[in-house]
């Protein structure tokens, strides 16, 4: 039986595991409204929640506003934050697509996890 009284809360926090400017992607380039050769900047993280692992997050970001992030912090903030926040530019739109895999225990240290 569910017993209102408990209370959960998870601190959520991320892991950079790499950060760069990469090559054009020509199934990405559109849907930021870019040319087909406008540089990108890759972010993967890995999402944890009160130090467990519940995601592996890989997010595009057009060059112009990917640069805006070489010297953030993004383990406790959001690309959300930041941007809004910091730089004042709003986010009015985006383009989620979600993959379910296993996390193996043996993946770990490519992943720079103990």
């Amino acid at each position: 039986m569910y017993n209102s009284t408990y209370i959960y809360t998870l601190v959520a926090t991320s892991k950079i595991i790499d950060f760069k400017k990469t090559r054009a992607k020509v199934c990405i380039n559109p849907k930021f409204g870019l040319t087909p050769t406008s540089q990108l900047i890759k972010l993967k993280r890995i999402q944890d929640a009160n130090d467990e692992i519940v995601a592996f997050d890989q997010t595009w970001l057009p060059g112009i506003y990917g640069q805006l992030f070489f010297d953030e912090i993004l383990e406790n903030k959001t690309i959300y934050e930041v941007l809004e926040e910091k730089y004042e530019i709003p986010i009015t739109a985006g383009s989620y697509t979600f993959y379910c895999y296993e996390f193996k225990q043996r993946n770990r240290p490519a992943y720079g996890l103990k």
